[in-house]
């Protein structure tokens, strides 16, 4: 691996306190980060820590990036599109189109975008709209589970969501289970909607080189270095606030035992959204594929509803 292939998550520690100072200032984005879904306790929104920023994703998508231009300030930015009003200001939907130019007045512009983010549920309402089914799955999984620590995963160096390699692996998210004497293992899972065809083997080469980079070694020890760093991160900006970042719990328990930190090799791979009729069926098909490619079914997850209490297949 080349430097520019090095697993690394975490904040330095000198900007620890702007951040944490950022989060407690701003409260459309206190609320953002506590929101919690309608008609139950599961939050709405996950808070991600990556290399030197944070990332705060909502049905699927990145809502908000935080980053630090220097270490005594902490700047938010959002994609144009969750700030677009579903109807214009001036009450208009339709903009006219002559000569095959759209033609804006001066202020429709304005008018198309929100100028407040007084409640940054804004956003994650607007998220909603374009998160894709198996996305929104996958953030289902992640917020039903307070152990889960990290999503859309990069091993190598992520340079962010606007500038993805072709190609490059994303593995849905990581885990902290607890096993005998207070050990914590971090495992890795892949979810995929039963509708996905890569179900019919493609998947399989997918897990492979995932295995091959939590049997490396080197990869393992950068994995472990970071996750330790993160979890202090949680701990650090949570202390002596009323955030609740559901992984705090899991957190403490790191930094209190960091020794006690290992990485399981064997992926996970998570099939969901498929009905009673489909359980019998065409899951029971995929099931065959993925164990006669070799893939250990113990390693193979099921649950229809992603929202859904899960039994069996808690990560806990």
């Amino acid at each position: 691996m080349s430097n520019n292939d090095v697993f690394n998550r975490g904040l330095d520690e000198k900007v620890i306190p702007a951040f944490k100072k950022y989060i407690g200032e701003q409260s459309w984005l206190r609320s953002l980060i506590q929101h919690t879904n309608k008609n139950c306790n599961k939050g709405a929104t996950f808070f991600a820590i990556r290399d030197n920023y944070v990332n705060i994703y909502g049905h699927g998508g990145s809502l908000v990036k935080l980053t630090n231009p220097n270490t005594d300030k902490v700047v938010g930015e959002t994609h144009f599109k969750y700030l677009l009003r579903k109807k214009m200001r001036n009450g208009k939907f339709y903009v006219p189109i002559i000569d095959g130019k759209p033609k804006f007045d001066a202020d429709s512009i304005t008018d198309m975008f929100v100028d407040s983010l007084d409640d940054g549920r804004l956003l994650l309402d607007q998220a909603r709209l374009y998160a894709g089914e198996e996305k929104f799955g996958v953030h289902q999984l992640v917020m039903a589970n307070p152990n889960v620590l990290d999503t859309e995963i990069v091993f190598d160096k992520d340079n962010g969501e606007d500038d993805v390699k072709t190609g490059t692996d994303r593995i849905d998210f990581c885990a902290l289970r607890k096993g005998e004497s207070n050990e914590l293992k971090i495992v890795f899972y892949e979810a995929k909607h039963i509708s996905n065809p890569e179900l019919k083997g493609k998947v399989l080469t997918q897990l492979e080189r995932y295995r091959s980079q939590l049997r490396d070694p080197k990869r393992v020890c950068e994995i472990l270095k970071s996750y330790r760093r993160v979890c202090e991160n949680i701990v650090e900006l949570c202390d002596g606030t009323d955030i609740n970042i559901p992984i705090l719990e899991y957190a403490k328990m790191v930094v209190e035992n960091p020794l006690n930190l290992t990485v399981d090799t064997e992926p996970r791979l998570v099939i969901f959204g498929y009905d009673s009729v489909q359980e019998k069926g065409v899951l029971q098909e995929i099931k065959k594929i993925m164990i006669g490619g070799e893939l250990d079914e113990k390693h193979i997850l099921c649950r229809g509803n992603p929202d859904a209490q899960w039994t069996g297949v808690k990560f806990k």
